[in-house]
């Protein structure tokens, strides 16, 4: 006769002519659970005392019947049970399956948190490009994320020149040093801080000779620049908030002053070219 495993559902073939009375307990040498094989011609007889049997001995089979020298972990000899291995199967013949594994539950709880991300998403999408708040939201925090490609709204390009002029101011110790001076102005729909500019020297044939980088908003007069040492100069116009203008949110349109001093000039200049190189949102 055919019989299957009550915890794993494995199926094996099994002499019936082994049960006595009202049935026998049976271990399965695949999954090791023990389960009660009843007699279906018999239906009489105490099952109770059957199941008192293995758990006093563990190895009971039949019940009622001991078999000293087993252990729990031990499999079951052929002439009690046989089960078949996943490579031998169950033949036509006998009209038995194949031994089969119990279905998992984590493929359904995947799929779950899944379709929740998928929604998730969905409605941040919907919320960002088709409501009011959402593209709000979306306009002040686009310029930290440049996947949105706003990002380069913001930056030394949008920031434009104007004013500039250079001369020359005598300095006591010194000598005769270059200031090169103008405004910043912001093009760009957001607020900017941080604006830096730097200025060049080159000679007659495009050598750079010099340059010199300052933060918007340092500014100096002209008695200023007469008195202070090279070191006093930098350390004032390399502060990136400025002293004198405020260089930091800059809103749209608004312009800041800036300077830039060159305290030793170089021999051979024929050009300046002034550049901001730096803005931030």
């Amino acid at each position: 006769m055919i019989v299957q495993c009550s915890s794993c559902k494995t199926k094996f073939r099994f002499d019936e002519a082994l049960i006595k009375g009202a049935g026998v307990w049976l271990r399965c040498s695949r999954c090791g659970d023990v389960f009660f094989l009843e007699d279906t011609h018999e239906k009489t007889g105490d099952v109770t005392s059957g199941l008192e049997a293995h758990n006093a001995e563990s190895e009971t089979v039949p019940a009622g019947t001991e078999r000293p020298g087993r252990s729990a972990a031990e499999e079951l000899p052929e002439d009690d049970i046989y089960i078949r291995s996943p490579q031998e199967g169950v033949g036509a013949d006998d009209g038995a399956a194949a031994p089969t594994i119990r279905e998992r539950r984590w493929p359904g709880v995947l799929a779950s948190f899944l379709g929740s991300v998928v929604v998730l998403v969905l409605a941040g999408y919907l919320f960002l490009f088709f409501t009011t708040p959402g593209q709000l939201a979306l306009k002040e925090t686009a310029t930290y994320l440049p996947v949105f490609g706003i990002a380069k709204e913001v930056g030394p390009a949008q920031v434009k020149l104007a004013g500039l002029q250079q001369r020359y101011v005598m300095n006591w110790i010194l000598g005769n040093v270059r200031v090169v001076e103008g405004v910043v102005i912001n093009h760009s729909k957001y607020p900017m801080t941080r604006i830096s500019v730097r200025a060049r020297l080159y000679d007659a044939n495009g050598a750079i000779l010099a340059e010199r980088v300052s933060f918007a908003g340092n500014l100096f007069t002209d008695e200023e620049i007469g008195g202070l040492t090279e070191e006093e100069m930098e350390k004032q116009l390399n502060q990136p908030r400025g002293t004198d203008f405020s260089n930091d949110r800059i809103e749209a349109m608004a312009q800041v002053p800036f300077m830039i001093i060159f305290p030793r000039e170089p021999v051979g200049v024929a050009k300046t070219k002034v550049t901001v190189v730096g803005a931030e949102r």
